[in-house]
């Protein structure tokens, strides 16, 4: 048989495949926003004569998948299926369907169906990264952050993952035992069990057998594994699946019990693990309201709560007021973790103050003139740097304070326009920030409320905030002063030992000791 006839012959059908695939995805390329297939340029080499005595050497190779020299095709799992993923975000933007069993059936037909195609064979090695498709595709939906941890994903929607389906290869592995010796697929099979149980430690990476035993051997299932290779797996196939969701199920349930990122959602999850959350199943809400909700229970910090609830009710009408909320939440939230801040480590500032106070060291007369004329014009140009940062910085807050809590909301009241917002919003515009409140907003005594507490904001943010900075600046001012009499007290030893009485040998010992311990308590 005339093999390069052969494998060219192939490789000529193959194209030709191609080119009849790429022609179908150019007459189809305007009914819907697909990602672009690879050209085949890209992949295929210019095609040898069919009288060619050798096929060119290749390192990767396009044949519907891009086959390399490791045969490892985990750079292309989930390419075809994030086309259908985008397919049926779009069916389901255009179709505004309020049913959550439409949105995951639709993903089971398209997606599940295209991504996890023969999965019983190539999918055991790649279970972790066939289940980004299947969360990455509820987030996207749901409008989730990206770092919302994958079990709440599948907690909350009530969706196994995706690696369940793929187990279910132990069905396939029960076809392999019942099938006669004469069948090809039976004898692939026997020579993967006879590589498994060879001499030394098996390697998995293409071992489908040993991928297979590793897995049932996680789940606790050794005791049957020595029956697999009878057709005493019949018995025990559907109690291993039930093992395999039960341990799936038990591993999401107990990283949500002991979740530190979001331990507030263990307090409301229903620990449901075949059915949705109840909400996600009410027709009445429509996809933006089961978003906002999905988004506040998912949310792992008050913040996120607050921000959510800010963009979503009023981020249609109003970009501007929602901007503001979300600035005003985080000012509140970055003044109050630096009072405690503040609080918690008060003992080193404490100390810090004491260190600057006592001029952080005392060379008990051991600096000569030229060393106290140096410390002398530093301490007074530094003094006059701090006064400078000092009145400056306070005449800008002073002046930003004002205009922000009295000339702001004047101006607010002059030109407020009623017809901004509806009645019933419960957002109070004329404040300084527009803030949503739950009290009635036509009441004064709610208004007075909100400017109460946003002018105490408004005046202990700076005291906080520029405080804290300008305690750095000044500290940093002293520590330079601290680091130029440290600089001139070393050049100037022999001058300092010479002012005392006694050998110059031991006065030099005494200038050095001090500059050192000067030294040491600077930098640590």
């Amino acid at each position: 048989m005339d093999w390069t006839n052969l494998v060219v012959g192939g490789v000529l059908c193959v194209g030709e495949a191609e080119e009849e695939e790429a022609e179908d995805r150019k007459h189809h390329s305007g009914s819907c926003r697909l990602a672009a297939a690879p050209s085949r340029s890209a992949f295929y080499p210019p095609r040898p004569p069919l009288d060619a005595p050798h096929l060119p050497a290749l390192s990767s190779y396009y044949a519907g998948v891009l086959i390399g020299l490791i045969s490892l095709y985990r750079h292309v799992i989930g390419g075809k299926s994030s086309v259908a993923a985008t397919k049926v975000m779009a069916i389901l933007r255009n179709g505004k369907s309020d049913s959550w069993e439409t949105k995951t059936s639709l993903f089971d037909s398209m997606v599940s169906s295209t991504l996890l195609y023969a999965a019983e064979i190539w999918g055991t090695r790649y279970l972790k990264v066939l289940e980004r498709t299947q969360v990455r595709f509820i987030k996207s939906l749901l409008h989730w952050p990206r770092n919302t941890p994958n079990y709440v994903t599948r907690l909350e929607s009530g969706r196994s993952p995706l690696s369940v389906e793929v187990l279910k290869v132990i069905n396939y592995w029960t076809k392999l035992s019942l099938m006669s010796d004469e069948r090809l697929p039976r004898q692939c099979f026997n020579r993967l069990r006879t590589l498994d149980s060879s001499i030394g430690k098996p390697d998995p990476t293409y071992n489908w057998v040993s991928q297979v035993k590793m897995i049932v051997a996680e789940l606790g299932c050794q005791g049957m594994l020595s029956c697999v290779f009878s057709q005493g797996l019949m018995r025990f196939k559907d109690e291993i699946m039930e093992k395999i969701r039960n341990h799936h199920a038990s591993k999401d349930i107990d990283r949500v019990l002991n979740s530190k990122s979001n331990p507030r959602y263990r307090k409301i999850c229903s620990f449901n693990v075949t059915r949705p959350e109840d909400y996600l199943q009410f027709r009445a809400l429509n996809l933006n309201k089961l978003r906002a909700v999905s988004r506040l229970r998912v949310a792992s910090s008050v913040l996120n709560v607050l921000m959510t609830i800010t963009v979503v009710k009023i981020y249609k009408s109003d970009l501007v007021a929602a901007i503001e909320n979300v600035h005003f939440i985080i000012l509140v939230s970055a003044e109050i973790l630096g009072m405690i801040t503040l609080l918690r480590k008060r003992k080193l500032i404490i100390s810090i103050y004491t260190l600057i106070g006592k001029d952080y060291f005392d060379y008990e007369n051991t600096l000569d003139d030229e060393c106290l004329e140096t410390k002398r014009s530093a301490m007074e140009k530094a003094k006059r740097r701090k006064y400078f940062i000092q009145r400056i910085f306070v005449s800008c807050i002073f002046c930003a304070c004002i205009t922000v809590s009295v000339l702001r909301p004047v101006l607010k009241i002059l030109y407020f326009d009623p017809s901004e917002g509806t009645p019933d919003d419960g957002f109070v515009r004329v404040a300084m920030v527009t803030v949503w409140t739950p009290f009635d907003k036509y009441q004064w005594y709610s208004v007075a409320f909100i400017w109460y507490c946003e002018c105490v904001i408004a005046w202990n943010t700076p005291s906080i905030v520029f405080g804290s900075t300008f305690f750095f600046l000044f500290a940093l001012e002293d520590l330079g002063v601290q680091l130029q009499l440290l600089k001139k007290s070393l050049a100037n030893v022999i001058q300092r030992a010479k002012r005392i009485d006694g050998p110059i040998e031991e006065g030099i010992k005494l200038c050095l000791k001090y500059s050192i311990r000067h030294h040491q308590i600077l930098f640590t």
